[in-house]
């Protein structure tokens, strides 16, 4: 039988004016050299990545000798976008799926092959983010709510906080110790 491959579909992405502002004190440096990246990002049962044509600046501050920039949406160094992150968030919190069933989902869906550090990463990421801290505001903040605490193997429990009669997520926070027996 036959391997069949999917085709890589590639998008290019130029990010790399002649001068850019630092990102620190906002002083405008000059282009020193020219980067390519590759970074995956989602469409649904097709493998993309993003050809990131980026820029390396030398400043004119005291803030930094050099600094590089990336498009919005990409994190410096980071293998997936943002919307790889949303995605796996999206998942957990409004699916209410385990770590398995979000790396068999996201394989499933858009034939990526993520590790448990990458989900417990954009966990750790997502609960230090304002938008992602509260989902929805509804019947739980009229009632007492209740809350569900669940340890995991890799690292801290995720305290989630639901909707008591549409049970659906409406806060969660990563917490140092499970108190609960």
């Amino acid at each position: 039988m036959e391997m069949k491959y999917p085709h890589v579909r590639t998008i290019p992405l130029k990010c790399a004016p002649s001068q850019a502002p630092c990102p620190t004190c906002g002083k405008l440096g000059k282009r020193k050299d020219v980067l390519h990246r590759q970074v995956r990002t989602i469409a649904y049962k097709q493998v993309v990545c993003l050809d990131i044509t980026y820029g390396e600046y030398r400043a004119r501050c005291d803030c930094c000798t050099a600094f590089r920039i990336t498009p919005p949406g990409v994190e410096p160094r980071a293998l997936y976008d943002n919307k790889v992150r949303d995605a796996v968030l999206d998942r957990i919190l409004d699916d209410g799926m385990s770590i398995e069933q979000v790396l068999r989902s996201m394989h499933r869906d858009f034939l990526l092959d993520l590790s448990d550090g990458f989900v417990s990463d954009c966990l750790y990421q997502g609960s230090g983010s304002s938008t992602c801290r509260t989902i929805a505001v509804g019947s739980w903040a009229a009632s007492a709510g209740r809350c569900a605490l669940t340890s995991f193997t890799w690292g801290p429990p995720l305290l989630l906080a639901t909707d008591p009669l549409q049970y659906l997520p409406v806060a969660f926070a990563l917490v140092g110790s499970n108190d609960q027996g």
